[in-house]
């Protein structure tokens, strides 16, 4: 028995999404600003409501300059009655816009379980690899459910 899924790509960046929101995200980070004399921490981690696909982008630094190229990583199996080969085809990826508060230690522990002002915020877009697999491949060509597979995370 086959199964066909289509939604459309605002659907299924906003159950993206949904589901990164839902992950409880505790980070426990503090570093030392030099140029500031400053102990920083992470306040909080807000994911945003800007969801986006693209094909598979890689980032090049061979120049020393950040570029954004085409790639093609992942491998697709190809069956057919008479023979079965392989190609290398993009990844579809999930663009997801995050912004990370940070604030002074000394506040957070000043200020207590109220809203601290934040001192600096960064914009980070995690990137992920998304590629439908069978969860458990069996013998003779049968397969399991499918899954899908968000990894390969980057921050560009």
């Amino acid at each position: 028995m086959y199964f066909e899924l289509q939604l459309s790509s605002n659907v299924f960046t906003r159950i993206v999404c949904n589901r990164i929101k839902a992950v409880p995200l505790c980070v426990d980070w503090e570093f030392f600003d030099k140029s500031r004399n400053l102990l920083l921490v992470v306040d909080r981690v807000v994911v945003g409501e800007n969801t986006s696909i693209q094909r598979e982008k890689k980032i090049n630094m061979a120049s020393g300059i950040p570029v954004t190229e085409d790639s093609n990583r992942q491998v697709v199996w190809i069956f057919s009655p008479t023979n079965y080969y392989s190609v290398t085809v993009p990844f579809l990826q999930v663009r997801q816009d995050v912004v990370i508060y940070l604030a002074k230690s000394s506040d957070l522990e000043v200020n207590g379980p109220n809203p601290t002002t934040e001192l600096q915020s960064l914009i980070i877009n995690p990137v992920y690899n998304v590629a439908l697999k069978t969860a458990t491949p069996g013998a003779n060509g049968g397969c399991g459910p499918p899954n899908s597979d968000l990894g390969s995370i980057s921050i560009s």
